[in-house]
């Protein structure tokens, strides 16, 4: 079984990552770690728990993370998200559960070293603000973790891989650039869903995908209807960026493909802030940095989405 720290900022897709890695079995999750991102910490940290509440995990600590990223003012999603950052629905209940007292970053740091070398695998599917300063507390943790999935970065390989945030920028490594300078630097084994395989619309909800999604009567198949309408309505497409990202892990044969390259974010530049970018020219000799996913099994994904997310009865 892969022990699990999540770190997210709920966020409606991420509401959907964390109800697909809960009902896995193949996982334990440690802990659930929050930061400002698609709105900000004090609510993305209040809708950890009452994601919780919904599922009737309380045994899970919630830990409460960054405010702002490491050097610049909040940039948030709530224009996608909401103002609540889940949808505003009104379907979540408040929670009962309160964050443990330790930051984010303590927290990782704390389970990264009290547990076996090369057994924890952090899954970051926000901005990197709360890994950035957990390597930075403890930088013996990077070699210590069995790996870092990450969702961020947008990397040209397929023909998918178009911005978020900017024409060429992904939002979580928009939000925080030097966060994920950092982490992709600090020596830990690094795995990328960027926007190049989660734009893929076969990993999306679609008008026929959600037709499906409204048949059944649980809470989440009713939850990704009312939040998925009026996006797949606007962008034709629902993207489900976190629960691939997470999928992969509970999953690991969702990856078909992937390459190994060095990958730079531009920290500077108005159009290309958070841009990932790979090298790709075979006369530059540099060591790789990171795993890309480039190719993904979309069947494989969406049954299991399905199975842990939407039919499940609560």
């Amino acid at each position: 079984m892969r022990k699990v720290v999540l770190d997210t900022d709920p966020g409606i897709d991420d509401a959907l990552a964390i109800a697909l890695l809960l009902n896995s079995s193949e996982v334990e999750v440690l802990a659930i770690t929050t930061v400002a991102g698609n709105t900000t910490a004090d609510k993305t940290t209040r809708n950890a728990l009452r994601i919780l509440e919904v599922l009737k995990r309380r045994d899970v600590p919630v830990a409460r993370g960054s405010e702002k990223p490491l050097v610049r003012e909040l940039v948030t999603g709530e224009v996608y998200h909401g103002s609540d950052g889940l949808g505003d629905t009104g379907m979540f209940p408040e929670p009962t559960q309160r964050p443990v007292g330790k930051d984010a970053s303590e927290l990782i740091v704390d389970l990264v070293l009290g547990e076996p070398p090369h057994s924890v695998t952090l899954v970051a599917i926000g901005p990197l603000t709360n890994v950035a300063k957990a390597v930075l507390r403890c930088p013996e943790i990077a070699k210590r973790l069995r790996e870092v999935v990450i969702m961020g970065g947008c990397y040209g390989l397929t023909p998918y891989a178009y911005g978020n945030a900017t024409p060429v920028s992904e939002f979580n490594f928009y939000v925080d650039p030097e966060a994920a300078h950092i982490v992709l630097n600090s020596g830990a084994r690094i795995k990328l869903f960027g926007l190049d395989v989660t734009h893929n619309p076969r990993t999306a909800i679609t008008t026929e995908k959600l037709s499906e999604i409204e048949r059944y009567n649980t809470f989440f198949a009713k939850y990704i209807a009312k939040v998925a309408k009026p996006r797949v309505n606007m962008y034709m497409h629902f993207f489900l960026h976190d629960p691939l990202t997470v999928a992969s892990v509970v999953d690991d044969r969702i990856v078909q493909k992937s390459i190994t390259g060095r990958v730079y974010i531009e920290t500077h530049g108005e159009l290309t802030r958070g841009q990932s970018i790979v090298e790709r020219r075979p006369w530059i000799k540099v060591e790789p940095n990171a795993e890309i996913v480039v190719e993904v099994d979309e069947e494989r994904f969406m049954s299991l989405f399905m199975d842990r997310v939407v039919r499940v009865e609560l």
